[in-house]
Parts: structure tokens; C-alpha cells; sequence
């Protein structure tokens, strides 16, 4: 335990800690108090502490201890995606600053000066942590946002002992989660929804008074790629990033497979190209580069506005803070519980939705009419076994 004494030779508060010896038959305490700060007396004890793990474990002991500022810069590269890329960099520099105030970051949250924090990422602990949780509340950020952010911090550190050799048998700090209150969009397209916006998508250009011919047609393709792109998700549970990431090279025609790659956890899940997923990519193929569904692999910019505007002509609410509000990301939560549905197992759904915690496609399934009425049927057979069983109690 940390503490302090007051030492009439400097004349101040000395802050230190006891440390129990033996030499095998005696034990005697040794009281180390003569350091400035809690911090100092605190880092010779992680040092004496460490040292003795070292030694009872026989673990040798890093002659070379990375830093955490030197953790998070090669961390960063190691991320594909430039927007997981950028907000892992503001996550972690923002926490590098908050633990060490001479690091100064600029406007992209890059460290100023050249000034390199000496943390070591074996001495970073729990407290250190919620350092950053206060910060972040005291910013006035939601628990779910928090949680979020510290999925990055608790990635990186996971990683440490692959990209530092001496790091391999250290143990990260335990990573607080905050309690968010249980909420999600119990939001499902239906049958009825998906057949008519795509019919209202794909209809035909419409001639209105002063609209030039090319600018009609430009309309006209724009709901069509709205529609490819609508359908596409309704049969692969794609997100809207991972749809217009597609390349022409991830469509595999021979083994009948699509591979899309995926922006969060910087991996390929293979999709069967079955024929209503090959005709909609088929269709595709006249305004062909290097992307299936944009030129730039970028989310097309009127995207969001055509989609609400079909959803407002067919009376289907709209958007995410609508009450029953229909997204684009309402088709992932549909693909899931459809394959839920199904009778599929949980590992094969994950291959195709990318889900690799069976907690998350739990939470993407959801109950339908037909489900629960099949589980109502389930219950009665259950009774008329029970009712037709002569050993019943």
C-alpha cells in the first residue's frame, strides 16, 4: 500500500510504501518512503512488483519496455479502414494526452513537438482507463458511445504482444464497461415495404414539366443504383460501407461466391452468389470500373435523400430517430433474424453476416409474428405429448 510519513530531515510529507523481505528463516519489513509524489512511489512499486512476478514466474525481464505512445503509433498503420483509422487515432492520442499533459496534440489529433510520453504500456492499469471514462463523461457522452471508445483502447492493448515480442506474456489491465440501458430497434422490413420500394424505386422516368430529358434520365438512374444497392443489403446483410466497397475482383462467378470485406473487423466473409444476388450485380455490369456500385468506392451522396423521399411518397416512416423509422441498416437487422428463422446455427449465420460473438446476432434477431406462432406450436405439441403419455404424473 501507498502512503506517506512526515520526515523531519527534508521537513515535508514523503510518500513510499513498505516492502516484507525474508532470506529464508527471518522476515523483516523495510519501509521505503522517500519519493516527492504518490505517482513516483507508485511507479517504484509497480517496479518492485514486477521484478518479483520476474523472478517467481522466472520470466525474464524486458530489457527493452515499449511505451504506450510507441504502442499507439504503430497501431494505427495496422487499421485498413482511413475512418476506423482516423477515429482510433483521436481515441488513443486523446487518452495518451489525458494521461501525460505535455503531450500537446494539433487539430488531427497528432502529437506536437516530437515529444514522446514515457509510459510504458506494462505500467498502464485500470485507473488509467477511467481517466479517460471521466473525461469522456464530463464531455457529455452517452455509456454507449464510451463503450465504443474503449473498444479501441482495450484492441490496441490487446495487440501489444504482437507487435512487441517482450510484451507476450503481459497481462492487460481489466477494461471497465459502462451499464447502458437496453435499447435497440426492434425495426424489420416487410415483405409488403421491400416489394413496393423497390417497384417504386425501378419505375420508369417520369417526363415533368421543365425537366430536360438527360436530367430526367440521371434521376431515373440514380433510383435504380438506390434499388441495386437496397436489394444487395436484403440479401447479404452488407453494411452500407462494405456495399460500396465492393470490387468487380470480389465477385467470384466461377466458385459462385462474393467476397465482401469487412470495415470493422478488417476481414472477407463470403457470401453464395445465388441468383437473385447475381442478377443485381449482373445488372451492374454496363457501367463497369473498378467498384460494382460507385466509381470512387465511396457512399453515393444523394443515396439517403432519394431513399426517404420513396419511403415518404409509399407512406413508410423514415429515418433512425423516427419512431419506427425505416434505414438501410433496418435490412441487416431482417437478413439476421430471416436466418435465425431459418433453423440455421449460430457459427453459420456469422459466416454470412460477419457476426463473430453469438451475443451480436442475438441482438440483430428479433421476433416476428411467424416466429412466435411457431413457438406457440412448439408448446402445444409439447402438451399433447405430456397428455398423451400413460407414465405422466
Amino acid at each position: 500500500m501507498i502512503g506517506k510519513k512526515y520526515s523531519k530531515k527534508h521537513g515535508r510529507h514523503m510518500w513510499g510504501f513498505d516492502v516484507r523481505v525474508s532470506d529464508g528463516s527471518n522476515k523483516k519489513r523495510i519501509r521505503i518512503y522517500e519519493f516527492k509524489t504518490r505517482d513516483e512511489a507508485q511507479k517504484a512499486l509497480d517496479a518492485t512488483r514486477r521484478r518479483e512476478r520476474e523472478r517467481k514466474y522466472g520470466i525474464a525481464p524486458a530489457i527493452n519496455r515499449p511505451t504506450l505512445h510507441a504502442l499507439i503509433t504503430k497501431r494505427l498503420p495496422m487499421i485498413a479502414a482511413r475512418s476506423e483509422r482516423t477515429r482510433a487515432r483521436r481515441v488513443l492520442f486523446t487518452w495518451l494526452a489525458l494521461l501525460d499533459t505535455k503531450v500537446k496534440l494539433d487539430e488531427k489529433f497528432q502529437p506536437e513537438g516530437g515529444y514522446h510520453c514515457p509510459l510504458k504500456v506494462d505500467e498502464v492499469k485500470t485507473a488509467h482507463i477511467h481517466t479517460f471514462i471521466e473525461k469522456r463523461q464530463s464531455d457529455g457522452q452517452a455509456a454507449s458511445s464510451i463503450n465504443r471508445e474503449l473498444t479501441i483502447i482495450a484492441a490496441t492493448l490487446n495487440q501489444a504482444g504482437e507487435i512487441f515480442a517482450e510484451l507476450e506474456q503481459w497481462k492487460k489491465p481489466k477494461i471497465p464497461k459502462l451499464k447502458v440501458a437496453k435499447s435497440r430497434r426492434e425495426r424489420m422490413v416487410s415483405n409488403d415495404e421491400y416489394a413496393r420500394l423497390i417497384s417504386h424505386l425501378r419505375r420508369e422516368a417520369e417526363a415533368h414539366e421543365g425537366k430536360r430529358p438527360q436530367d430526367r434520365r440521371a434521376a431515373y438512374k440514380g433510383r435504380v443504383r438506390v434499388a441495386q444497392i437496397f436489394e444487395f443489403a436484403m440479401l447479404t446483410a452488407a453494411r452500407h460501407g462494405e456495399i460500396v466497397k465492393l470490387k468487380w475482383t470480389d465477385v467470384d462467378w466461377e466458385r459462385g461466391r462474393v467476397l465482401i470485406y469487412q470495415t470493422k473487423t478488417c476481414a472477407y466473409k463470403e457470401i453464395p452468389l445465388i441468383p437473385p444476388l447475381a442478377a443485381v450485380i449482373k445488372e451492374r455490369e454496363p457501367a463497369k470500373g473498378i467498384y460494382v456500385f460507385t466509381k470512387g468506392g465511396n457512399i453515393y451522396p444523394k443515396f439517403y435523400k432519394i431513399l426517404r423521399r420513396a419511403c415518404e411518397e409509399l407512406g413508410i416512416p423514415y429515418g433512425k430517430n423516427i419512431e419506427d423509422g425505416l434505414i438501410l441498416h433496418t435490412t441487416r437487422h431482417t437478413v439476421t433474424t430471416h436466418l435465425v428463422e431459418s433453423g440455421l446455427d449460430y457459427d453459420t449465420i456469422g459466416l454470412i453476416t460477419g457476426h463473430k460473438a453469438k451475443e451480436l446476432i442475438a441482438h440483430y434477431s428479433h421476433k416476428t409474428p411467424q416466429s412466435v406462432a411457431r413457438a406457440a406450436a412448439a408448446l402445444e405439441q409439447i402438451a399433447i405429448r405430456r397428455d398423451s403419455d400413460p407414465q405422466k404424473s
